[in-house]
This record gives structure tokens, sequence and C-alpha cells, in this order.
């Protein structure tokens, strides 16, 4: 049961107390898609192994970590480690994690519609370090491409319109 210092508060993660010791995810499978880029960006998460030990919704009242493990799109591997405390407006994570192998030519949809360049080829291996404190997030990001190669898209160019809609309006104002 709660204390009434831990029960004190507004929400109902504030009033009641969440305690697991341990979630555990193995083998499993996700599909992230983001429909916001013509044509849609989806890639596939597999093989993912995710532990988290000592989850509760009480900050300070649990010493939380987390690790997960996943292939990326088939070959491209993730590893992340982390601690967390609390869950929703007090949560605390300090995460490190490594992306290796990521294939480029699989976000298309986003070097079209950002920059209006096609990738042929190419790889990214990325290292992160992100720590959230309430609303606030700090990321740092080590990133190295590798053996890239690009073209100019056949599309029309959303760059140039983009940056052509921001000039028209800077001249009305």
């Amino acid at each position: 049961p709660a204390t009434a210092k831990e029960a004190s508060g507004g929400g109902l993660l504030q009033t009641m107390v969440l305690d697991c010791d341990e979630i555990v995810v193995a083998d499993g499978f996700a599909r992230f898609l983001d429909r916001s880029t013509p044509p849609a960006f989806s890639e596939d998460i597999s093989r993912l192994a995710l532990t988290i030990r000592d989850l509760s919704n009480i900050f300070g009242r649990k010493h939380t970590t987390m690790t997960a493990q996943a292939l990326i799109g088939g070959d491209a591997a993730l590893d992340m480690r982390g601690d967390l405390s609390g869950i929703g407006e007090s949560l605390r994570a300090d995460l490190v994690g490594e992306l290796r192998d990521f294939a480029l030519p699989a976000a298309n949809p986003y070097a079209d519609s950002f920059a209006s360049w096609i990738i042929s080829r190419g790889k990214l291996a990325a290292k992160f370090h992100y720590r959230i404190e309430g609303d606030r997030l700090i990321a740092e990001h080590d990133v190295t491409f590798g053996g890239l190669k690009v073209e100019k898209s056949r599309e029309s160019d959303e760059a140039k319109k983009r940056i052509r809609a921001i000039e028209d309006f800077l001249k009305q104002r």
C-alpha cells in the first residue's frame, strides 16, 4: 500500500501504486509505420528482447533498469540499456544505445521529402544517450555514415518548395 505521502497528489497514477518486479518480451516483433511522408515509411523490428526490472510509478521507490536488443529492418542491430524511475509526469530516464548497420535506402521517404534526394546505398551507425527529466529531453548523438551514395529525386523538389514558401512568408512580413 502507498504511504500517505505517496498517495497525496493529483491523478490516478499518483494515488495508485504500481510495482512490477520484471517485464520481459522475448523474440518480439513490431512494425513502425509513419504515414506523414509519401510514400509511408515502414520498418520492422524483430527479435526484440526487452527486459524491465523493478518498475514503479512512485518516484524513487525502486531503481528500474531496462535492456533491449532487436534487429531493425532485418540486418541492423539495436542495443539499449538504462535506468528509469517513475511513470507519467515524474518520469526520469538515462538511456544509452547503439544502432549498427542500418541500411539507409530504407529511409528514402524521409530523404526525398526533406531534401529531395534518394539514397541508393549506404549504412548508418549511431551511438546515442538520452536523459529524460519530467518534460525535458537531453539527447546526444554520434552518427556515422558509410558508403553513402545519393542521387537527385525524380519527383518534385519538396525542399525547394519549402524554402520558397518560407521566403514568401518572410517577404510578406
